[in-house]
C-alpha cells in the first residue's frame, strides 16, 4: 500500500480524504469494510491500471456513500470485494467451485448512475471458465453492472472447436449476461459455415454453455430459416431444412408441417429417394441418419412409400439402409404406388 499512498498528488489526496470522511459518516466498521477497501486498494496498484482507473474507482466510492443512497453499506462491501479480484486478474465473478467470468483488459471508465456502479469496456475478449470447462467471446464490447452481475454486450465472435465440420464462428449484435451462471443466449446471431455455406452468414439463435460433458453438446445455434439447402455431403445428395448445431454434431431440421428433406438423385438427376424428418443427424460427413423419417423410393416408373422409418445413408459407400421401427405407425406396410 505505502509506494501507492506516497505516489498520490494532492488532489488525489484530497479525494481519499474526502473517502474515508463518508465512510466514517456512514459508521462503516474497520471489518469488514476498510479491511476490504485497503485489500482493493493495494491491488490497484496493478501495473496494468492507469491512474484514471485509480481515479475514478475512488469517485465511484464517494458516490455510492452520498447521503440519500439506499442500503449504502451492502452496496460498498459488495462493490468493495468485486474490486478485489477485478483489480487482481479482471475478474467479473469469482467462485472456487462454479462459474468464473473475467475480461481480458481493464475498462474505459467506471462511474455510478441510476444508483449503479457500472463498468464500461472498449474492445476485449471476454472469458467464462470452471474447473472442465471454458468458453470465450472475442472481440466484443461490453458495459458491466457489478452488483447486478450483468454484462451487457454489443458484437463479439464466438468460433467451434476445429473438428470434422471446419472452422463455423458466429457473430453476434447485441447480448447480455448473467455472470451468476455458466449459461448465455443471444437471441439474434450471425453463423459463418464455411465447408457448406462459404462466406454466407446464417442468422438464428445462439447458445454457449460451460459443461462437464464429455461430448460437448455446446457451442448450439439454431438457425432461423427452413429453407436452407447443402449439396455436399455426398454424389448427388441434398438436404434441405434449418440448421442446428450442437457442439460439433450437425443436424438438418423442421417441423411438423415443413419438414426437413433428403433426396438423392441419379447421374442424369432423377430422384432416387427422399426422406423427410423433423431431424437428420450428420455424423462426421460419412452418415446420415434420422428415426421416425417418411419415406419414398423411386424405381423406374413405379415407386414405394412408408410414412415412418429409420434410416441410415453412409454417402461414401452409396449405401441406403431403411429400418421398421417399435411404435405403431411404424409397423405398417409399404404403399406401392
Amino acid at each position: 500500500i505505502r509506494p501507492r499512498m506516497m505516489a498520490l498528488d494532492e488532489e488525489q489526496q484530497a479525494d481519499l480524504v474526502q473517502l474515508f470522511l463518508s465512510m466514517k459518516q456512514t459508521k462503516l466498521s474497520l471489518n469488514p469494510y476498510y479491511k476490504l477497501f485497503f485489500l482493493a486498494y493495494a491491488e490497484s496498484a496493478n501495473s496494468e491500471l492507469s491512474e484514471e482507473t485509480y481515479d475514478q474507482w475512488i469517485a465511484t466510492l464517494i458516490d455510492m456513500l452520498q447521503v440519500g443512497q439506499s442500503n449504502r453499506a451492502n452496496k460498498v462491501k459488495a462493490f468493495l470485494e468485486f474490486s478485489n479480484s477485478y483489480f487482481k486478474n479482471g475478474a467479473l465473478k469469482a467462485s472456487e467451485g462454479g462459474s468464473n467470468w473475467r475480461v481480458l483488459s481493464y475498462h474505459s471508465e467506471m462511474g455510478f448512475q441510476e444508483d449503479k456502479p457500472f463498468l464500461k469496456f472498449e474492445e476485449t475478449d471476454l472469458l467464462a471458465f470452471s474447473k472442465k470447462d471454458s468458453m470465450i467471446i472475442s472481440k466484443t464490447i461490453g458495459s458491466f453492472l457489478p452488483l447486478q452481475n450483468k454484462w451487457i454486450g454489443e458484437g463479439g465472435t464466438v468460433d467451434w472447436d476445429e473438428g470434422d465440420l471446419g472452422p463455423i464462428s458466429a457473430d453476434f449484435k447485441t447480448y447480455t449476461i448473467d455472470t451468476k451462471k455458466g449459461i448465455y443466449n443471444v437471441d439474434e446471431a450471425f453463423l459463418t459455415f464455411d465447408k457448406y455455406f462459404g462466406q454466407n452468414t446464417i442468422k438464428g439463435k445462439f447458445q454457449d454453455k460451460l459443461s462437464n460433458e464429455k461430448l460437448k453438446q455446446h457451442p448450439r445455434f439454431i438457425s432461423e430459416e427452413r429453407g436452407l439447402v447443402i449439396n455436399d455431403l455426398g454424389p448427388n445428395l441434398s438436404l434441405t431444412g434449418g440448421i442446428e448445431l450442437r457442439g460439433q454434431k450437425l443436424f438438418s431440421t423442421g417441423v411438423k408441417d415443413n419438414l426437413a428433406a433428403m433426396q438423392l438423385r441419379d447421374q442424369n438427376g432423377k430422384v432416387k429417394f427422399k426422406l423427410g424428418a423433423k431431424s437428420f443427424g450428420v455424423q462426421k460427413s460419412s452418415e446420415i441418419s434420422g428415426k421416425n423419417m417418411s419415406a419414398t423410393l423411386y424405381f423406374d416408373q413405379d415407386s414405394i412409400y412408408h410414412p415412418s422409418v429409420n434410416v441410415k445413408y453412409y454417402p461414401t459407400e452409396n449405401t441406403l439402409r431403411v429400418l421398421k421401427g417399435e411404435t405403431a405407425i411404424d409397423a405398417v406396410p409399404f404403399y406401392d404406388s
